[in-house]
C-alpha cells in the first residue's frame, strides 16, 4: 500500500473516532472527547453554542488551578452537567467559577467540588481551550434527527415500548460509522463498489477486516465503559441519628460495593475511592460473567453534622488478560490497560479475519441475485 492508501487509513480513523465520540457522548449523556456550552458564564472564552475538546483528568495528569473542568454539579444552576473554571482547591474540594459569573459556585451554594464529580478538563493550548464555534448547534440538530429517524423505525417494528431507545440509536450509529469508515479506507466511491450485473458488493479484504474489528471493538469498549463510572453517596450526618436516617458525627458507615456482570465475558474491576472521607477494602476484584462480586467500603463522617457527598469509581475490564496483568497497566493508567486490550482484541480479530478472507478484492453477492441464478440454471435444465 502507498502513502496514499495509508493516509486514507488514517483519516477514515479519525473521522471515525469523533464522531463516534461526538454521537454517542450526546446520545449517552456521557461527554466523550466532544462537549458544547449552552449558556454564557464561561464566555467570551466558551460562548454558547461553542463546542470544546474534554480529555479524562487522569489523561491531564488530575486537576489543579486554572484548569476548566466539565463536572457533575449537584445543588449550582439546578444541578447537572457544568463547566466552569478551578479557582481553588481545599480540603473539602476544589472551587469553581464561571469567567463570565462575579461569584464562585460554592457562593451560589455548590459544595466543594470532589475528583469523582469531575467528569472531563477542556484542552487547552496557549493558554486558552481549544474551541470548536457552533459545534452545539450542528450536534442538537443531528441528534434531533437521528432521534426521530431511529423513533420512527423502532416503531414501525415495534419496539418503542421496550425501553432500548437509546440502545437502538447506539446500534444504528455504531453501524453508520463502519459503513463511512468502509467508504472512506477503501477509497472507492459507493457506485464503483457495486456491480449491477452481477448483483454483488466489491471490497477489499482489508477493509471488512476493519469493518469486523469495529464491529468487535464498539460493543467491547461500550461494555467496559457504560456500566463503571463513578457511584455517589450522600451522607446525613447529625446528633440524633434516628432521625432521616441519620448517622453520627465522627463516626463511619460501612457499605456493600457490588460489580455485576451480566454479560458472557469475565470481568476485573478496579473499585477505588474518589473523594476524601472513603476507605475501599479491596480494590481488585474479578468478576465471573453473568455473575457478581462485591468489596466493603467504608465512609468516613466530619465532626461536623451535614449532608455530605462521597464518592466511589469503577474501571471495568474484560478478563481477556490474566487478572495481575490487568491490575498493573491499571497502575500505570487506566487508559493503558483499556489500551492493551482493544490492541489484543484488535489482533486476534484481524488475524481471524484476515486468515479467512485474504487480503485481496472481496465479491459480496447479493442473495436474491444468487436465487435469480439458481433459479434461471433450473429452468435451463428442464428445457433440456
Amino acid at each position: 500500500m502507498g502513502a496514499g492508501t495509508y493516509a486514507r487509513y488514517a483519516l477514515g480513523g479519525v473521522v471515525v473516532v469523533l464522531l463516534l465520540a461526538l454521537l454517542l457522548g450526546q446520545l449517552l449523556g456521557q461527554p466523550l472527547l466532544l462537549t458544547y456550552v449552552q449558556t454564557d458564564s464561561m464566555s467570551p472564552t466558551i460562548e454558547p453554542g461553542d463546542g470544546y475538546i474534554v480529555l479524562p483528568s487522569s489523561v491531564t495528569g488530575g486537576v489543579s488551578e486554572g484548569d476548566i473542568v466539565l463536572y457533575e454539579a449537584q445543588e449550582f444552576d439546578g444541578g447537572g452537567l457544568t463547566t466552569h473554571r478551578v479557582v481553588g482547591e481545599t480540603d473539602e474540594g476544589y472551587i469553581t467559577k464561571g469567567d463570565n459569573n462575579p461569584f464562585t459556585d460554592q457562593d451560589g451554594g455548590e459544595p466543594p467540588v470532589q475528583e469523582g464529580q469531575v467528569v472531563g478538563v477542556a484542552l487547552q493550548v496557549g493558554g486558552g481551550p481549544v474551541t470548536i464555534p457552533w459545534l452545539g448547534v450542528l450536534v442538537t440538530t443531528v441528534r434531533g434527527l437521528v432521534t426521530a429517524v431511529v423513533g420512527a423505525l423502532l416503531g414501525i417494528v415495534g419496539l418503542e415500548a421496550a425501553g432500548g431507545g437509546a440502545v437502538g440509536i447506539v446500534a444504528i450509529v455504531a453501524g453508520l460509522l463502519m459503513l463511512l469508515a468502509s467508504v472512506l479506507l477503501s477509497g472507492q466511491r459507493p457506485s464503483r463498489s457495486y456491480n449491477r450485473r452481477r448483483g454483488s458488493f466489491v471490497l477489499r479484504g482489508e477493509v471488512l477486516t476493519v469493518l469486523f474489528v469495529l464491529a468487535v471493538l464498539v460493543p467491547a469498549n461500550a461494555s467496559m465503559v457504560i456500566p463503571g463510572g463513578t457511584a455517589e453517596y450522600t451522607v446525613i450526618s447529625s446528633e440524633n441519628p434516628a432521625e432521616d436516617d441519620a448517622v453520627r458525627p465522627g463516626g463511619t458507615l460501612e457499605l456493600r460495593y457490588t460489580v455485576q456482570n451480566s454479560g458472557f465475558v469475565p470481568l476485573h474491576a478496579v473499585v477505588e475511592p474518589a473523594s476524601s472521607g472513603v476507605r475501599v477494602d479491596q480494590r481488585q476484584l474479578s468478576v465471573p460473567f453473568q455473575g457478581s462480586a462485591s468489596t466493603g467500603v467504608e465512609l468516613q463522617i466530619p465532626e461536623q453534622p451535614g449532608t455530605y457527598a462521597r464518592y466511589v469509581h469503577e474501571h471495568r475490564y474484560l478478563g481477556i488478560l490474566p487478572g495481575p496483568w490487568i491490575a498493573t497497566l491499571h497502575r500505570v493508567h487506566p487508559l493503558v490497560a483499556l489500551g492493551v486490550i482493544n490492541v489484543v482484541i484488535a489482533a486476534v480479530v484481524a488475524a481471524v479475519t484476515l486468515y479467512t478472507v485474504g487480503t485481496g478484492r472481496v465479491r459480496l453477492r447479493s442473495r436474491a441475485r444468487e436465487e435469480s441464478a439458481g433459479n434461471r440454471l433450473r429452468d435451463a435444465l428442464r428445457r433440456e
